[in-house]
């Protein structure tokens, strides 16, 4: 496979792209509200959520539409609060309404008393299975949007909805205990299984975020006696910009089929540099394969590869390419520095 097609295939992968010229300022700001809204939400399900923002009357606006059923909505900016939180859609109708019970007059008791009778008589269709749910809570100066990074005051949990279910049908109490799981509600159309992971110590993780832009060179194998034409090998070369600043080198193995648009790609890549000014190295995996044209594509860092002061780092890597420029946004997670 020669190095034009190769780089096709690569490309393929990356073709989803978004546009970054000077008039899309709002949209960047729409992107900001959308990085923070899906942060409560484990990194496999936050590509895949919807993200609801606020109008200038506060009334939820879609700012991007979902696959994976999960939709978040973005931290209201009039207060000084930090708040973002993630229904499952099946579940969202209901909490919806609740706000527009409270927004109409009524106080907090009787809008859950009129809920719960609207529900028992069929206006309000409640989900046939549990949902879960996921928040952030806290003051808005322990949240940096710079980074999306958080200190531990802010407040995390989780939350499993199963309406009208007791604590005691299920085998859980209703009291919290350190971290273990108890149920809030217990009874009612609410209830729900909470999962608290508020007050970590200050060696706790924080989820970070890195974005910068990057140059590439694919360099194929000098031997003329390569593998077969439907696969191919090439050596990776990459000069890094931005929050994470350095080089890599790896290796590339691609394979393409008889179909158009039908391929796959995977990657090893050792990263050399600075990441937010910790520096070390670590190890990314690339997993790609493409379904006539529909890409997916997973960038991850290898466990327990990172050395130096990146020891302990984990994280999740996408690309984009826009106007033929090559960016990445790079969601991790480091131990605080001794």
């Amino acid at each position: 496979m020669g190095k034009p097609l190769v780089a096709l295939v690569v490309a393929g992968f990356l073709s989803a792209t978004v546009s970054r010229s000077a008039a899309q300022s709002a949209a960047f700001a729409v992107e900001q509200q959308i990085a923070a809204a899906v942060l409560p939400l484990p990194l496999a399900l936050r590509a895949g959520a919807g993200v609801r923002g606020w109008d200038a009357e506060f009334l939820p606006v879609s700012l991007r539409e979902g696959s994976n059923g999960m939709i978040c909505t973005a931290d209201r900016p009039d207060n000084e609060e930090f708040d973002v939180r993630c229904y499952h859609q099946d579940f969202l109708a209901v909490m919806d309404r609740r706000r527009d019970l409270v927004r109409g007059g009524l106080d907090a008791a009787a809008a859950e008393e009129r809920l719960d009778r609207e529900v028992r008589e069929g206006a309000l269709v409640m989900p046939e299975r549990p949902t879960a749910g996921y928040r952030m809570l806290g003051p808005i100066e322990a949240y940096d949007p710079t980074t999306l990074s958080w200190t531990k005051a802010i407040h995390r949990w989780q939350s499993v909805h199963f309406p009208y279910e007791a604590a005691d049908e299920m085998g859980l109490p209703t009291e919290p205990e350190g971290t273990m799981p108890y149920v809030m509600e217990s009874g009612m159309w609410w209830s729900h299984v909470m999962i608290d992971f508020a007050g970590g110590d200050s060696t706790e993780a924080a989820t970070m975020r890195a974005t910068g832009t990057f140059d590439v060179e694919l360099t194929p194998p000098p031997s003329p006696d390569g593998p077969a034409a439907s696969t191919g090998r090439m050596t990776i070369a990459k000069r890094l910009q931005g929050d994470l600043e350095g080089t890599s080198a790896g290796q590339m193995l691609t394979g393409m089929t008889g179909t158009e648009g039908s391929a796959g790609y995977v990657a090893i890549e050792e990263v050399r540099g600075t990441l937010h000014g910790r520096s070390g190295t670590f190890l990314l995996q690339h997993s790609g394969t493409m379904t006539r044209g529909a890409p997916q594509l997973s960038i991850a860092v290898v466990p327990d590869s990172g050395t130096g002061e990146l020891t302990g780092l984990a994280g999740e890597m996408t690309i984009e390419i826009a106007d033929g420029v090559h960016s990445y946004v790079f969601e991790y997670t480091l131990p605080q520095a001794p």
